[in-house]
């Protein structure tokens, strides 16, 4: 096993024994780590990132369910116990694991970190000078004053943090002082319900290249200048908007993935979307009032999608021109439940 892989493999020692993963999130993590292999002739990370998960599924050290495979996007798998063990067994003192009512101290060595949010293991944060990934649980009954504190303390002690995992938490405001996280490049705010605003701040971080803010049911908007994160390649996003603003999404020109997620709201797609070059996977899911076909037309559209995938859009009649235009570079197209829709792009003649 190369040392990229085994450093690959070894990041698996922060997962919750026998829990589902995403390997779409894995990948993006590795990415953020930089442990992945160097590129060669302009291989796209993520390409290399799948590679190597593929690897490790054929060492059966990942279990697949080829039944959950989310359209070719991304994999649920799980990591057997034993396997677990053998992953803690690589990283020895740069991984652990803190839960509710653990009393032992974290080592000033660990790089990984999966802690649950509670006043005494704030206390034992501040020592992780070397600390490059946390993902943080809550047991569910502390107040959100503890929570704001700990994510606090979080940002200002963690100067070199690259992966921030706050998935399936619910805190109602990201501190502003998230801008400061010069070096962050992955963070999920998967299904926070309750939080409904970011603040202006999280647009400076430069750094960023996975963003994943999908089952936030009460975000009110897409911080206008999103645009800024010059090296996003990953966006998923649930808003509760009728338009997301022009020059903002439109401008991310390192984009390869966007996923827009049950936005119930929304009415249309930005116009400027067409000048995301570097989109490759584009999904469209759940979304009640968005009638695709309504979507704007140009002549020079520069997307190269490899992916489209729309699900449950109820209003949906018709494929948008742009598509129509973009269809040359398609090798997958899935359409799910949109009973309106009355036909498929007319330059396509083979469609998955």
């Amino acid at each position: 096993m190369s040392l990229s892989l085994r450093q690959c493999f070894a990041y698996c020692s922060t997962f919750e024994e026998d829990s589902l993963m995403e390997s779409i999130y894995l990948i993006s993590i590795w990415m953020a780590l930089g442990i992945l292999p160097s590129p060669e002739n302009k291989e796209d990370l993520e390409d290399i990132g799948y590679s190597c998960f593929v690897e490790l599924c054929d060492r059966s050290l990942f279990q697949v369910d080829p039944d959950e495979d989310y359209f070719e996007i991304s994999q649920e798998f799980r990591v057997h116990d034993l396997i677990h063990n053998l992953a803690c067994s690589i990283t020895q003192n740069e991984c652990s694991i803190v839960n509710s009512n653990d009393d032992r101290e974290i080592s000033d060595t660990v790089r990984y970190l999966r802690v649950v949010i509670n006043e005494n293991n704030l206390k034992k944060l501040s020592k992780l000078k070397k600390l490059k990934s946390i993902h943080v649980k809550l047991t569910g009954d502390e107040k959100d004053e503890v929570v704001q504190l700990f994510l606090s303390t979080c940002i200002s002690t963690f100067k070199h943090l690259r992966v921030f995992d706050l998935s399936d938490l619910s805190f109602e405001v990201l501190p502003n002082s998230i801008g400061t996280m010069k070096q962050l490049r992955y963070l999920n705010l998967n299904n926070n319900e309750i939080m409904k605003r970011l603040p202006d701040s999280i647009c400076k971080l430069q750094s960023l290249q996975t963003l994943i803010l999908a089952g936030c049911v009460e975000l009110e908007e897409i911080p206008k200048d999103i645009g800024n994160l010059v090296s996003l390649r990953t966006l998923m996003l649930t808003t509760k908007q009728s338009f997301l603003a022009e020059g903002g999404i439109g401008r991310l020109k390192s984009l390869r993935l966007l996923g827009i997620c049950g936005c119930e709201n929304l009415k249309a797609l930005p116009n400027d979307l067409i000048n995301c070059t570097a989109l490759r996977s584009l999904i469209i899911d759940r979304c009640d009032q968005l009638n695709l076909a309504s979507e704007f037309i140009d002549k020079d559209v520069k997307l190269r999608l490899d992916r489209f995938l729309i699900f449950e859009l109820p209003q949906t009649t018709d494929l948008p021109q742009w598509l129509q235009q973009a269809a040359n570079t398609l090798q997958k197209l899935y359409i799910i439940d949109c009973p309106k829709l009355s036909r498929l792009p007319e330059s396509k003649t083979h469609v998955t």
